[in-house]
């Protein structure tokens, strides 16, 4: 690993750890857990307590593990899929943000004056203001429902 990503990539470190812990005879479970547990993926977790059942029961290793391998990597696969799919509404989302800018850009190019009525009464203030916020609440949501956590 340290070939492939560097000595100092996050994979040969965890690795080294491992390999220090199991010199000094901690159990290879509660090492991958332990390194699920500092990198905060639970797929790696998940795969340390199947190890750890595994092991203790005396099964078949090679199977069990194969088929853990087969549901994390479709998992992940699943993941992939659902993120190339909202990329496109992502965009789209973004996009949609950012036409009521590119509107009022365009008039106020074209038309000089034509928000006076808007911004220079007090009326046309509050109607501004009211509409501002709508947009704020629309974007927010818009955000919320595009960045989607699997």
């Amino acid at each position: 690993m340290d070939i492939l990503y560097g000595k100092n990539s996050d994979i040969s470190f965890y690795l080294s750890k491992i390999s220090k812990g199991l010199r000094n005879s901690v159990p290879l479970e509660k090492l991958i857990f332990g390194m699920g547990k500092e990198t905060g993926n639970t797929d790696i977790q998940d795969f340390a307590l199947v190890f750890a059942v595994a092991k203790r029961s005396g099964g078949n290793m090679t199977e069990i593990i194969d088929r853990t391998i087969g549901v994390i990597s479709g998992k992940l696969e699943v993941e992939k899929e659902i993120d190339v799919l909202i990329s496109a509404k992502r965009l789209e989302a973004r996009i949609m943000n950012m036409v009521p800018f590119f509107i009022i850009f365009y008039i106020s190019v074209t038309s000089p004056g034509f928000f006076d009525s808007l911004y220079h009464n007090f009326l046309g203030i509050i109607l501004m203001s009211v509409c501002m916020a709508i947009y704020c609440v629309s974007y927010v949501l818009s955000e919320k429902i595009v960045n989607i956590t699997i």
